[in-house]
């Protein structure tokens, strides 16, 4: 088979290559091809990892069997940024070929999944959501309801794999969540500067100390979900990653999924998503709606459980807030979002008295 060019901005998308992509991968027959291509922003920011373009095609037939719309998405511009998340290409990429036909929930369709092998150049192109979905933003919010939706959705992705022992063997390219690994702790002490210097000034001074006490810890506190349960997890698992029918939610940007703890992912989504009235008027509501779900796709695992595992899930996020909070392109919009997640997270810590059960976590981790 012809290796194939992996264009790096959109520009670089010709009709003439896309139309050689196609015809190789099948999405349309060799009779057709594609005229014309209207590029535009999606209306969607970049992240710190790449950015994305909607592409408008044009074909040589109508009715062409082909998407009319799509989205591009490229790892970002800067090399260092590409070398440093290179793993995150990989892991979306790898996640396209081989596990979305398997996840029982809705994700994009994938029309090519292109990686390099020193994985610093990429290139997705996923299916449009926007024609008949609603893509909230952290500024939007979402509805109760909605929020209910996604965390039913995770539930039953969460349980597809809940304590399978054969999923590194079905998937040897997952990585675990081992936040004391050398790769992500490399990635994380280079954070840890950036953010104090970025956004302490509107980090509450509580979360602040309890970032810095946890910093200390590191070593005993990614030791907590060691002898949890482990599923294939998400990673990323926000608003910003989440469009919306009336009765369903789909799924995307799957560059963090791995092996680890399922309550990661949903105390992510409550930190991040929910605003501090909403999340404490609906958390236990919430939270029981993804525990019932669980226990209807067979899981054996009680409230308490989850609550404690909750918890944890809770203090697991801070590690990711710091690489957010250090290398995300920060404009007026941008800092505004982080400081209400900041204010989120510490409302979150009030309300699960996150310092004591961080103390006692921490000395049983040690022990």
């Amino acid at each position: 088979m012809t290796r194939i060019t992996i264009p790096q901005h959109p520009d670089e998308i010709s009709p003439e290559w896309l139309t050689h992509l196609f015809h190789r991968n099948q999405i349309i027959p060799g009779d057709v091809e594609v005229l014309a291509i209207d590029r535009s922003d999606p209306g969607r920011k970049a992240s710190y990892a790449g950015f994305v373009s909607r592409l408008k095609i044009s074909y040589s037939t109508e009715n062409a069997p082909g998407p009319e719309t799509m989205i591009a998405k490229f790892p970002a511009p800067e090399l260092t940024i590409r070398r440093l998340f290179r793993l995150l290409y990989r892991n979306e990429a790898m996640f396209y070929r081989h596990l979305a036909d398997e996840v029982p929930i809705r994700v994009p369709t994938c029309y090519a999944s292109l990686i390099n092998r020193k994985r610093t150049r990429s290139l997705l192109l996923l299916e449009d959501l926007s024609p008949f979905a609603s893509l909230p933003t952290h500024t939007d919010g979402c509805s109760t309801e909605q929020a209910r939706i996604a965390l039913v959705r995770l539930a039953q992705f969460h349980a597809r794999w809940w304590q399978d022992p054969e999923i590194s063997n079905e998937h040897s390219w997952l990585g675990r969540y081992q936040v004391n690994s050398t790769q992500n702790w490399m990635i994380y002490a280079a954070a840890w500067l950036p953010f104090q210097y970025r956004v302490r000034h509107i980090t509450p001074e509580p979360t602040l100390q309890l970032f810095r006490s946890l910093w200390r810890y590191r070593d005993n506190l990614l030791k907590l979900d060691a002898n949890r349960p482990q599923t294939i997890h998400h990673g990323d698992f926000r608003l910003a990653n989440l469009a919306f029918t009336p009765d369903d939610a789909v799924v995307f940007d799957w560059q963090v999924v791995r092996i680890g703890p399922p309550m990661f992912d949903v105390a992510y989504f409550m930190f991040t998503s929910l605003s501090i009235e909403q999340r404490r008027s609906s958390e236990q509501d919430l939270l029981s709606a993804y525990h019932a779900t669980l226990l209807e796709n067979g899981v054996d695992y009680s409230m308490d459980e989850l609550m404690q595992d909750y918890r944890t899930g809770l203090l697991m996020t801070i590690p990711q807030s710091m690489v957010i909070g250090a290398f995300l392109r920060l404009d007026e919009e941008r800092e505004v979002e982080i400081q209400q997640m900041l204010e989120q997270f510490d409302a979150l810590r009030e309300d699960h008295e996150l310092e004591k059960f961080a103390g006692a976590s921490l000395r049983k981790s040690a022990e």
